[in-house]
């Protein structure tokens, strides 16, 4: 029986692979197996999601053909990417799993671990942090990736936790791993688009009555 909790997971895994993972409506039903007529329809209409603006979507067709990305944002995650080695890796919290269940792909093994920023890097974009702190490996662990899903965007810990964290990884210290739930506040910005979008809808409700 699906329940409002499975819809609601459903629609922020959906809105993870769209605004965080940079996939089209296509290669998301690709994915996941679904055949759908109009799946970006069913998004937008029934899920209540917004899909990436035209500038966007073609700003991630350069950067899927392995094209220069000028887009700062982009550059900054990409930045934020993990580069450590094998010896850093059996520090990192959750190892063990990483090594028990192996490395999660959607086909092959969707039951795999994840490499998650406890810090995000959306977080990281929004507050001008540091990307070496960010990609650090003190600042990763492993979980499944329906943990990382759940997760979303937000972070498990704040910057100046994670800052106490590298000093005591860089002596050789991995601190026991205290992580929590802190959501990424939405920006004046994004705020300001959702408040015009709502307030375009309604003109265009009335202009119908």
């Amino acid at each position: 029986m699906i329940e409002y909790d499975d819809v609601e997971l459903f629609q922020d895994y959906i809105n993870h692979e769209i605004h965080t993972n940079d996939l089209s409506p296509t290669q998301i039903a690709t994915k996941l197996g679904i055949i759908h007529s109009n799946f970006g329809m069913f998004i937008t209409k029934c899920l209540g999601i917004k899909l990436k603006d035209l500038s966007s979507a073609i700003q991630n067709t350069v950067k899927q053909a392995g094209k220069t990305i000028t887009d700062p944002k982009r550059i900054y995650y990409k930045e934020c990417e993990f580069r450590f080695t094998r010896a850093e890796m059996k520090k990192i919290p959750g190892f063990e799993l990483f090594v028990k269940h192996g490395c999660y792909h959607s086909t092959k093994n969707p039951n795999g671990i994840v490499r998650d920023h406890i810090v995000s890097r959306a977080d990281g974009w929004q507050n001008g942090y540091n990307p070496e702190h960010i990609r650090h490996p003190a600042n990763c662990r492993f979980i499944t990736n329906f943990e990382n899903i759940k997760k979303n965007s937000s972070s498990s810990m704040t910057y100046q936790e994670l800052l106490e964290r590298i000093g005591a990884w860089e002596k050789d210290i991995v601190p026991t791993l205290q992580a929590k739930s802190i959501p990424v506040p939405k920006t004046p910005e994004h705020i300001e688009k959702i408040r015009s979008s709502i307030l375009k809808m309604y003109a265009r409700k009335k202009q119908k009555v």
